[in-house]
């Protein structure tokens, strides 16, 4: 909509006009708190807009924040919320739930003895515990998801007996 798409209606009670929009919406508005074309949208109209496009990404469209350019939104599966710039819901072609993720990283590291401890700098590396001896590493989600981890402390003091049961030394740690 621009300022053309804007009719106004004579029936206005002097301090406040109603305004018709091309697409049938009205809305009974204080005529000089209408600043540039931004504030002639049809807000029905957009709404309605930003409610479609967090459908498309699985979310619902909660409302607005008045002084931010935040709305908040609700996953439809999980039902946690978030907050999002309504370009960005628009552009985008999913939307992650910090909450799901966090969840599924809490069962991924479960599935291979690892206990999640959380997050660190980098956002696709995390912090955990290993169950069986307690050691500490950060490693990537990736690798966790794989199984592709293994606790050298654990290994290092399972092998040094086997080793120098045969007689020989281990020289060397593989990190």
């Amino acid at each position: 909509m621009n300022v053309w798409d804007l009719l106004i209606l004579a029936e206005g009670s002097g301090k406040h006009e109603f305004l018709r929009y091309r697409c049938g919406h009205t809305l009974q508005r204080k005529l000089e708190l209408i600043h540039s074309s931004d504030d002639m949208n049809c807000s029905e109209c957009l709404t309605q807009r930003y409610k479609k496009n967090a459908e498309k990404l699985g979310l619902e469209h909660i409302g607005s924040i008045e002084g931010s350019r935040n709305h908040r939104y609700r996953h439809v599966i999980c039902g946690s919320e978030l907050l999002m710039q309504t370009n960005n819901v628009r552009r985008a072609c999913s939307v992650k739930c910090e909450v799901c993720l966090g969840d599924k990283h809490v069962q991924e590291a479960s599935a291979v003895g690892l206990r999640l401890v959380g997050k660190v700098k980098d956002h696709s590396h995390r912090e955990y515990e290993y169950q069986c001896c307690g050691a500490r590493v950060v490693y990537q989600t990736s690798q966790v998801r794989d199984g592709a981890v293994k606790c050298k402390f654990c290994v290092q003091s399972q092998l040094e007996p086997l080793v120098t049961e045969k007689g020989f030394t281990l020289e060397g740690r593989r990190g």
